[in-house]
């Protein structure tokens, strides 16, 4: 069996590959989210979607190089 690391090592890269936006993956994570229910969609009402999108690319990120470093990135404001 394979092991948990290796399991999300792999659906990382199908995600996210090289790190780059994958509008795809963000588009389809979002039109999941956005669709399940009508208040979730409500809380989204005025959002800027592309700030939105290019946050939650950003997070991921930095969630895996956490999980990778167990250092907490430095975030430049």
């Amino acid at each position: 069996m394979e092991n948990i690391k290796a399991i999300f090592d792999s659906s990382y890269k199908r995600a996210l590959g090289n790190r780059s936006f994958n509008n795809d993956f963000i588009e389809h994570f979002y039109s999941n989210l956005l669709g399940k229910f009508e208040e979730i969609s409500n809380l989204f009402k005025n959002t800027n979607m592309s700030s939105q999108k290019t946050m939650l690319h950003d997070s991921i990120i930095m969630l895996l190089d956490y999980c990778q470093s167990s250092e907490l990135p430095i975030v430049k404001k």
